[in-house]
């Protein structure tokens, strides 16, 4: 499984979780929907997310969007140092930082 590290992650005006993978010019999630994780591709932002959750937390909704990477495309995101983080409340960003792949979700981000 490969690795791609995670530029950004942000709740935008919507209350979506957007998360940008560094990915060149060429590639793109635009199949991560069949995952069927609920997390979706946005060509034009170039980024991953998921909708504002109804029930789940935006932990959750990270989660699954990694997931969903890992399982359509076996691409590990990875959060680092360098990734940015705006409009996340701190301990969303301190959870999403010390997330690890191995920890699985029982239930579905809604």
């Amino acid at each position: 499984m490969g690795q791609l590290s995670v530029e950004s992650v942000r709740i935008d005006e919507d209350g979506r979780l957007l998360v940008v993978p560094h990915l060149p010019p060429d590639r793109d999630f635009a199949f991560i929907y069949r995952a069927a994780r609920g997390a979706r591709w946005d060509q034009a932002e170039r980024t991953l997310y998921m909708p504002a959750p109804k029930s789940s937390s935006y932990f959750d909704c990270f989660q699954h969007i990694a997931e969903a990477a890992a399982d359509e495309y076996g691409e590990l995101l990875v959060v680092s140092e360098r990734t940015q983080f705006a409009n996340v409340p701190d301990s969303l960003e301190e959870e999403i930082r010390e997330w690890r792949p191995s920890r699985r979700l029982t239930r579905r981000c809604s």
